[in-house]
């Protein structure tokens, strides 16, 4: 390749299709060789997708199945096997406080204050989180951090007028709908983009993402 990731591409590539290592999930079969053995020919590969993302589902479930209570070493752990498989692209959820990447509601608006200690409940399954707020940025940064220098580019998903409920009660002048009941309506309301304001207040929001975690210019934006 003309890059360092390229480079790391065809080690791995040897490593899978000529050494016959298995570069699993889970861990990795790594046979027993008295050589290394040398191709006959030279070895080009281009790739059919320049893009090759893998999405990771922060649901409430097994560890080993769901990346939501990751460590830093965990996310390591998997970035790794993506740069194994070529894998270029992540999507993150980044309008969420109850997800690992840590959201930054209370950055972008001050007046809003940090997340309650009580953890809010949504269709009957808690809308929270167990580590701390700054713990969660911190890791995020750094694993991004590492992420990119696997050629790991992040695609930052955003429901587009997302807010934690407090956001309604810090600003009852602007315009909200709400697509779910009572219960949910502490957890998160979504603002009317009919309301001339709320391109303005979700600009600052995704200006504050950007300086929080850095940013590879790609966006998935999704009305609720």
């Amino acid at each position: 390749g003309d890059n360092p990731t390229g480079t790391l591409y065809a080690v791995y590539h040897y490593l899978e299709t000529i050494c016959h290592c298995g570069l699993f999930e889970d861990g990795e079969r790594i046979p027993r060789l008295d050589l290394l053995p040398v191709p006959k020919s030279t070895i080009v590969e281009v790739p059919r997708f320049k893009n090759r993302m893998y999405r990771l589902w922060p649901a409430l479930a097994l560890k080993k199945n769901q990346c939501m209570y990751w460590n830093k070493a965990d996310w390591e752990r998997e970035f790794d096997w993506f740069a194994k498989k070529k894998l270029n692209m992540l999507w993150g959820w980044m309008c969420r406080e109850d997800l690992p990447y840590g959201a930054v509601f209370d950055i972008a608006f001050p007046e809003i204050g940090p997340p309650p200690v009580e953890t809010p409940y949504s269709s009957g399954h808690p809308m929270g989180w167990s580590w701390p707020l700054d713990y969660r940025r911190q890791m995020a940064r750094s694993v991004m951090t590492y992420a990119r220098s696997l050629g790991i580019r992040h695609i930052y998903f955003v429901e587009y007028g997302y807010l934690p409920g407090r956001f309604k009660d810090a600003h009852p002048e602007l315009t909200y709908v709400q697509p779910y009941g009572p219960e949910e309506e502490k957890a998160f309301v979504f603002l009317d983009p009919r309301d001339p304001r709320s391109g303005e207040v979700y600009k600052r929001f995704v200006e504050t993402v950007n300086s929080v975690y850095g940013t590879d210019h790609l966006y998935q934006f999704e009305p609720y």
